[in-house]
């Protein structure tokens, strides 16, 4: 199962929501929302923090649940530009 991290990152507000991505018996894809959080955006200095309370706050919310936790280290892209961040 991989996963997908989509965001609304805006002036006031910054939206994230996580996505469990898997293909059914006959191979068709299957995206199923896991987590989604609503942040003000001047409450962090720096997008890598606003990440960090997204992933924390998923992993202490589903610690008891029997479902593969994403990986920490992943490589993102950012849609609208050429810039890739590690």
């Amino acid at each position: 199962m991989k996963y997908v991290l989509a965001g609304d990152v805006g002036g006031t507000k910054t939206v994230l929501c996580l996505y469990s991505v898997s293909n059914d018996t006959s191979n068709n894809a299957v995206v199923q929302e896991v987590h989604k959080t609503t942040y003000p955006s001047s409450g962090y200095a720096f997008f890598s923090e606003l990440i960090v309370s997204f992933l924390s706050e998923f992993t202490s919310t589903n610690k008891n649940k029997n479902s593969k936790q994403p990986n920490s280290h992943t490589q993102m892209k950012r849609t609208n530009t050429h810039m890739n961040l590690d």
